[in-house]
Parts: structure tokens; sequence; C-alpha cells
């Protein structure tokens, strides 16, 4: 069953050209995914049910991590897939891109359903050439930028991972399998490091998040909603693996991840504000938001229970962004009441991902902040997250404000609506209902409905709609004293948060500094760097 749930996707590519004809055409993406979704709610069944099968090693399971991963990756690709079979959100080249849906869809599902790092290795490699082709599909110079940027990071990525498979292959013992509980206790530390590479790369760890804010934006809308949501976690949940076997104990590391998920949550804020397309504010958003899971990081290396509050960050993450880059292609597309309506729901999942309370984003913030508390981390962490919170309300802020004044056309004909208004509608609600249902039973729930945690979750809000408000106001008079100093007369000019941030020197350096630092002169020489080690290895 779990073999017929991984190649069901692509078994309908195979079957493309004869259903190209016929009107179930476009049911197949978002139908592609429903085995697997059902799968993930079954209420029984063995936690670890593992079939061998293809190569040695080469194993299938669904245990409590499979299923914590499985269940909002399904959901996602569902209602992606159905709001990607309207002609407005895919115009062009319909086939080819259901055929890369379709293979990225099953390399996702075989990376969450593996049991070894060989059968990761497979789906991951399967999933991110797929979805290089999804980054191009529109053919825009802008796409074709960013398609060569992520594939240049996706190399880089493959060569530190096939490195690391190569090594455990001749390093380990001959009758030893690449489980990753034996990886976990008898890989080197130099093969935990190429694995940990290649994974950064995956999730976008600062540092090695270039790719990120530019391909995301670049794809087509439902391809940037799973990209963002769901095949992001296939870093998140690599590092998971070994982490939750026991693969270091390293406290020192563990504060160093902290202080990189903090700087990682405020540097993709900073960048996002610069930005004036609204998917690329969520892109950078991606990149604060995987500050996140690195915390988590940090946390279990330290020795804290984490597993709860990343099971919440993966539901609450992977729905509310998906949403919220669903929301992005819509509403520009909608006028009048159609528009107003879709806009207003769009600050559910906005609110959400700045930890408002009673949101999933808070229930994610506030498992951090228990798993924190017993695992005795430094006092200035729990600010440190509000103040991450205080900076994603100013980034949504600075989102919903840019969709709000976007170029507004007419309504599409109802059929249209339907593919794009209902799949929208029932992913919304997803992401503020589900991460509470994975949060059920679980001492978080009575925590962040606490008198002092609620508000501890409203000034962050406060915080961040002033800082946004306050940088519109800086633009009003900087525009202001300059057409004065020209003999012009008074003018007055709408809120516009974008040009405040562009005026501050400090961000512009950053931002030269990050094009300099990710361009392909850098790049390409990481690359050479990375063969040298895997051909030492394959030498070996």
């Amino acid at each position: 069953m779990l073999i017929a749930i991984v190649c069901f996707p692509w078994l309908m590519v195979m079957l493309l050209p004869w259903l190209r004809q016929t009107h179930w055409a476009g049911a197949v993406i978002p139908m592609a995914a429903v085995p697997a979704l059902v799968l993930a709610m079954l209420p029984v069944g063995p936690p670890a049910a593992t079939v061998t099968g293809f190569t040695p090693g080469f194993q299938l399971g669904l245990d409590d991590t499979g299923r914590g991963f499985l269940l909002p990756t399904a959901l996602l690709w569902l209602l992606a897939g159905w709001f990607a079979t309207s002609r407005a959100a895919v115009a062009e080249r319909r086939e080819a891109f259901a055929a890369l849906w379709l293979v990225a869809l099953g390399g996702n599902l075989l990376l969450i359903l593996s049991q070894d790092l060989l059968a990761f290795y497979t789906g991951l490699a399967v999933m991110s050439f797929a979805a290089w082709g999804l980054v191009v599909h529109e053919r825009s110079p802008e796409a074709l930028a960013a398609g060569w940027l992520y594939l240049g990071m996706l190399l880089m990525a493959e060569l530190a991972l096939i490195t690391a498979v190569a090594w455990a292959v001749v390093s380990l013992p001959q009758d030893t399998p690449l489980g990753f509980e034996q990886l976990a206790q008898q890989a080197p530390p130099l093969l935990l490091v190429l694995l940990g590479l290649g994974f950064g790369i995956k999730l976008g760890a600062l540092g090695l998040h270039s790719w990120l804010p530019r391909a995301h934006p670049a794809a087509p809308v439902p391809a940037s909603a799973v990209l963002s949501g769901a095949m992001i976690k296939a870093g998140v949940l690599g590092c998971w693996r070994l982490l939750e076997h026991g693969a270091l104990n390293l406290p020192t590391l563990g504060e160093a991840l902290l202080l990189l998920g903090i700087a990682a949550g405020l540097y993709g804020v900073a960048m996002g504000l610069r930005s004036a397309s609204p998917k690329a504010m969520l892109g950078w958003s991606s990149v604060s938001q995987m500050g996140l899971a690195i915390i988590v990081f940090g946390l279990a290396l330290a020795g804290a229970t984490v597993w709860p509050a990343l099971l919440i960050f993966v539901f609450h993450h992977g729905l509310a962004k998906g949403a919220l880059f669903l929301g992005a292609g819509l509403i520009p597309q909608l006028a009048g009441r159609w528009h107003r309506l879709a806009w207003a729901v769009l600050w559910l999942p906005a609110v959400s991902l700045a930890a408002a309370p009673f949101t999933g984003g808070a229930l994610a913030k506030g498992a951090m902040s228990i798993a924190a508390e017993g695992g005795a981390e430094p006092a200035w962490l729990s600010p440190a997250l509000s103040l991450s919170s205080a900076a994603t309300a100013a980034l949504m802020w600075h989102f919903l404000w840019k969709l709000r004044t976007a170029t507004r056309v007419a309504d599409p004909a109802p059929q249209e609506l339907c593919h794009q208004f209902m799949p929208y509608l029932v992913l919304v609600l997803a992401a503020a209902v589900l991460p509470w249902w994975s949060a059920w039973g679980n001492t978080v729930v009575a925590y962040v409905f606490s008198p002092t945690v609620i508000i501890t979750g409203l000034w962050p809000l406060v915080l961040g709609v002033l800082v946004a408000v306050g940088l519109a106001r800086v633009t009003f008079w900087q525009n202001q004293t300059a057409r004065s100093a020209a003999g012009s007369q008074r003018f007055s000019e709408p809120f516009h948060p974008k040009r405040g941030v562009q005026r501050l020197r400090g961000l512009r350096q950053l931002m030269v500094l990050e094009r300099r630092l990710h361009g392909w002169p850098v790049v390409g020489r990481l690359l050479m760097c990375l063969l040298l080690p895997l051909a030492l290895v394959l030498w070996w």
C-alpha cells in the first residue's frame, strides 16, 4: 500500500496523454494526493509499517513523525492542486505543469514515508529537480534567473547529500542498513555536517537561503504554495530524522542555532519590507519562519523535548503560508465584493503567522516557550520570540496593504471563481483549525489561554503595526521636505512602507551584500569546493 501511494502520482503522469482530451484531465492534479491524505487520516495501524523493496536498505514506513508531516503536506497538495485546475492560475503549458507537479508530489511523498537515508535522498532529489521545472515554468526573465540560482543551490545540496550517502555506504559496516537511527549513532561527525549542509539549503537556513525568496515568487501561484508550505519542510524533516535519534548532544551548538534562528527571523522580515511584490514578501517571510524551525533544532540539541512544538509548527506554517500564497494570486484577479471578501479572509493566516493570540502561530510559539523552560534555555529567548512576532506583524501589514491597493480586474467566470476561491477558503479554514487539532491534549492549549500569555501576544502585534505605520510616515515627511525644497506645492501621498524602508542605508547595504554573496561567482566556487570531498569519497 505504501509503494502504491508513492507511485500513484507517477502513474498519473503516464496516463496524462490519454486523459488530456477528457474531462478527467483537470481532476488528476488534485486527486493524486487523495490516497496519501486518506492514509494520514487513518486512526489505526502500526506506528511503523516498514516495507523493504527496490534495493537493499530502501525502506518505506509510516511512523508518528511521518504521519505528522504527511497530513498537512497531502492536504496542501490537494487544495493547491484544486486551485491549479483554474486556467487563470496556470494559463500556458498546462500539460507540462501537470507532469512536473505530479513528479514533485511523488518525490515529496517518498521522502516523508522513507525510513532510511537512501530512500529519503531519492525522494528529495526527484522532488527538487521537478520543482526546478515549476520555478521556470512561466519562462519570464525573472523566472529563468531565479531558476538558475535555484539550480545552483540545488546542485550544492545534492553534492553534499550524495557525498554523505556514498560515505555512509563505504564507512558503515557492510550489513548495517542506512536507517536514520544507525546513522545518528554510528556516522562520523563530518558526515553529519554534510547532511546538515544539504538539509540546511533545502529548508532555506540563513546564509543558505538565497534561492528561496527568488524561486517562490517566480513560480505559478499553486506551485509557490506547495514550494513554501510543503517542499521546504523536506529539510526540516531530514534534520529532525537525525535529531530524534540523538545524532548530536552539543548544547553549545544548540545556543548557536538559537542565535541563528532569531537572526533569520529578523533578517527575513527586514528584506521582505524592501520588496515590492507580495509573493516576494512571502518568500522572505519563509526565510524568517524557517528561523523558528532552527530554534526548535537548537532546543533539541540542548536536550529539550521539542516534538510537540515542531509538529504544531509544521501544521501551522505549511497551511498558513499556502493560504497566503493562494490569496496573493487570487485577490488581484477579483473586484467588488469578492475582492473585499477574499482580502478580509486573508487576515486570518496573516495574523496567525504573526502569532496573534488564539491562532496556530501562538500555539507554535507557546510550545517553543514551554520547551525552552523545560530545557533551561537562556532568558533572552522568550523576548526574542516576541520581537520576531512584532517583526512578522509589520511584514504582514505591509503584505496586506500591498494586496489591498493592487490593481483589480473584473471577476472571473463563475466556474473559474469556484476553482480558485473554494480551495483558498478551505485552506484558510484548515490553517485556522488543524494546528489546534494537532495540539489537542497537550499542555500548550491551556498555556496559550492564560491571561499573561494573551497579553504577551498582543503587544508584538501593536508594535509591528506601529513600526509599519512609522515607516510610512517617514516616507511621507521625506517626500514633503523634498518637494518643498524644490519649490513645488505641498502634496499628499498614500502610506507606502516599502519606500520608507528603502531609505534606510543599512538595509540597502544588506541587500547589496545579499546579492554579492549569492551570485554565480560565489555559488560556482562553492560547487567546486564540494566536488572535492565527493571525489575523495568515491576514490576511497
